[in-house]
């Protein structure tokens, strides 16, 4: 058994893959899958935010890629007539900084400004006017992302992928890759917990934090290992208005999700 494309890891980033490859003409794509029913999956338990506030402008290309993608998904990904709907909220991040620390911030700004980021600047008065429930008196900046930020249902997004790429030939296979066969510095085949040994023009690592056990099998260190992240739920006596994914100093974050809030 042999394909043109292997793709070990078959979450979003690895569905996403296959639906690109399928859609572009690449009919011979097999998907490997340890777990299809995605219950530890980071594309299923993430927070699913997007946002295009980075400070390198290849990951500020890459989230206006993805959120131009998510407001046509519907169309994109449709399959006869199943329309996927992945929750998408429009609304942007709120980075906030400790006055005398603004300069990073501002930099930053500046430099997503330079690259087309619809982001604005807010000062503490600012922030305090726009956002009446913030405490602002330690405050001396905060970033808004004006458009093109926000979050949405991450398992909807997988499965929609999963299903258009599955509509376009790509093949996906409940099992766990254990290693690989090499030909000199290429991987020519990938060798699964069931027995298998699949051949394969091109593999690709979709592993997500576990990418690095994976790319083991051929040598390769990636410095890349899982960390164990706390997302909290929680209701509000009064409701907060207008808000959006707020990110203080400190790295904690918390926006609105359903009828209540997350954080972490």
């Amino acid at each position: 058994m042999g394909f043109d494309v292997v793709i070990v890891g078959g979450g979003v980033v690895g569905s996403s893959i296959a639906f690109h490859l399928a859609e572009s003409g690449q009919r011979s794509v097999l998907v490997i899958e340890r777990d299809p029913s995605y219950s530890r999956a980071s594309s299923a338990l993430s927070a699913s935010s997007i946002r295009q506030q980075f400070t390198t402008p290849v990951c500020m290309d890459m989230s206006r890629y993805g959120f131009e993608f998510f407001r046509t998904i519907a169309e994109r990904l449709a399959v006869d007539d199943c329309i996927p709907a992945i929750g998408l909220i429009e609304r942007g991040y709120l980075y906030l900084a400790k006055q005398g620390l603004e300069c990073g911030l501002q930099a930053a700004v500046s430099l997503q400004s330079a690259n087309h980021v619809p982001v604005v600047s807010l000062t503490q008065q600012e922030l305090s006017t726009r956002y009446s429930w913030l405490t602002t008196h330690d405050l001396g900046l905060g970033a808004l992302g004006t458009a093109g930020e926000g979050w949405f249902d991450g398992y909807s997004v997988l499965q929609a992928f999963k299903t258009k790429a599955r509509s376009l030939g790509v093949q996906y296979c409940h099992d766990c890759a254990v290693g690989f066969q090499m030909q000199g510095h290429r991987v020519a085949s990938v060798d699964t917990a069931g027995g298998q040994r699949i051949e394969a023009n091109i593999v690709v690592n979709a592993g997500g934090p576990h990418a690095a056990s994976i790319a083991a099998f051929a040598g390769m260190e990636l410095p890349i290992a899982p960390e164990k992240r706390t997302v909290f739920a929680f209701r509000c006596a009064e409701k907060l208005e207008d808000l959006p994914l707020v990110v203080d100093p400190s790295g904690f974050w918390v926006r609105p999700e359903g009828d209540g809030y997350i954080s972490g």
